[in-house]
């Protein structure tokens, strides 16, 4: 896995120990950590983060290890990913036994870290309400009359009546009611503007 760029017989000292800092690292990666165990779980999400950072702290903290321990940061990475992503034919060396029993959870790391960088998807722009249906007002005059007449059983403005009818019952024919009515006698209308029935109107439509 750290095939180093020189032979075993010339590795340095520092060499050694940046070769043993990586297997640390890779030991941390593919170790199971434990929930409750915070100290090995951030052991593993560092070394993660170190193997597969494509850039940043962490990844100029990978290429300067690998230099000083002879090895190629850029084929260790991909070679990390590799096996992330399912390619066991890297499971080779000294690392085999503990890939085969950890390498799920690194991969599970993997998925969620990748599943993290995708591109949330834009939200649809959301449905316009439909308009409501219009409504089907009473314009028939023979229809609106006896409506109004009804209202009419105490003192009502124009504005009184358009709201006690709910707009059901369409204004022109409210007015012409209000209009022919008056002409004939059987409304009245106060000083405020009110209509009320005449007398014998109200006595006709109590007893109809």
């Amino acid at each position: 896995m750290f095939d180093s760029t020189l032979p075993p017989d010339r590795h340095s000292p520092e060499q050694r120990l940046m070769q043993a800092v990586l297997w640390r690292a890779f030991q941390d990666l593919f170790t199971e950590a434990k929930v409750q165990n915070q100290d090995l779980v951030l052991a593993r999400n560092d070394s993660f983060a170190f193997f597969t950072s494509p850039s940043g702290t962490w990844a100029q903290s990978r290429r300067d290890i690998c230099h000083m321990a002879g090895v190629d940061p850029d084929a260790l990475r991909r070679r990390i990913i590799m096996l992330l992503e399912g390619d066991d034919l890297h499971m080779d060396g000294e690392g085999l036994e503990l890939l085969k029993s950890h390498l799920p959870h690194a991969r599970e790391l993997w998925e969620k870290h990748k599943a993290l960088q995708r591109p949330t998807p834009p939200k649809p722009d959301p449905t316009p309400p439909k308009p409501p249906k219009p409504r089907n007002k009473t314009t028939k005059y023979s229809d609106v009359l006896p409506i109004v007449h009804k209202l009419l059983d105490q003192p009502r403005t124009f504005k009184d009546l358009i709201i006690a009818t709910n707009g059901d019952v369409s204004d022109a024919k409210i007015r012409e009611v209000l209009r022919r009515g008056l002409a004939a006698g059987r409304l009245i209308q106060d000083d405020r503007h009110r209509y009320t029935l005449a007398p014998e109107t109200a006595v006709v439509a109590a007893t109809g």
